[in-house]
């Protein structure tokens, strides 16, 4: 998921910047794409990266409702980095790599076995 995130939000900053494509394309997504994309898809400050393209999403989309064309491909993309700044870069990332995998513990339900500890 980060891998195809990232390749989509390089591609739309790059055809922004170069005025390839029609629609709403602004500078602070542009930026942000340059930006961001290459980070989240190496995968290296996932959740801030996911973050700066979703702000500058969240910014152009007034921008681009005034002119009576609603980006749905946008609105896609905003919710993709929403879901992976929750998620996080995964086990095959820059991230994990320098701060380690996050492992979720969960402990065991005392009561199923039958002896309950004292607090």
């Amino acid at each position: 998921m980060r891998v195809v995130i990232g390749l989509v939000v390089v591609v739309r900053a790059v055809q922004c910047l170069s005025g390839d494509v029609d629609g709403a394309c602004y500078t602070s997504l542009s930026l942000a794409g340059v930006v961001g994309g290459p980070l989240i898809l190496a995968g290296f400050l996932t959740p801030v990266a996911a973050l700066l393209v979703m702000a500058a999403l969240a910014l152009s989309w007034p921008l681009a409702t005034v002119q009576g064309s609603i980006d749905v491909g946008a609105l896609l993309l905003l919710t993709h980095c929403a879901a992976l700044a929750l998620l996080g870069p995964g086990a095959w990332s820059v991230d994990a790599r320098l701060f380690g995998r996050r492992e979720i513990l969960i402990p065991r339900d005392s009561d199923q076995e039958g002896d309950v500890k004292d607090p």
